[in-house]
């Protein structure tokens, strides 16, 4: 169900104060929607000019301002070029592709 929501989303919104790595902007670009997210950790690496907007950590005026140029379609995103970067850069095959390098660099 939650899948389907976020395919039938425009945009999704997350104001964490502090986050690790946070999936549900993964899941939210997977499914392409673009991202505006606080600058909560996590995020510098998933977020770009292509896929959504970080604002600074209680900036609710930048998020608000960044959240109306998309309803008011001032800005514009490609969902299908959002969810293949995500899948090319943190899929299965990539993920696999990293550790894969990685042992084989501790290894040798």
């Amino acid at each position: 169900e939650i899948a389907e929501l976020l395919r039938n989303s425009n945009l999704f919104v997350l104001s964490s104060i502090s986050e690790g790595m946070p999936v549900s902007v993964m899941e939210a670009l997977a499914s392409g929607l673009p991202v505006c997210t606080t600058q909560c950790g996590g995020v510098d690496e998933l977020i770009n000019e292509f896929n959504g907007k970080i604002v600074p950590i209680r900036d609710y005026q930048a998020m608000f301002d960044f959240v109306n140029k998309c309803i008011l379609g001032l800005v514009t995103f490609d969902k299908d070029r959002i969810s293949k970067h995500l899948v090319s850069e943190y899929g299965n095959y990539a993920f696999r592709k990293r550790i894969m390098e990685y042992y084989t660099k501790v290894l040798s």
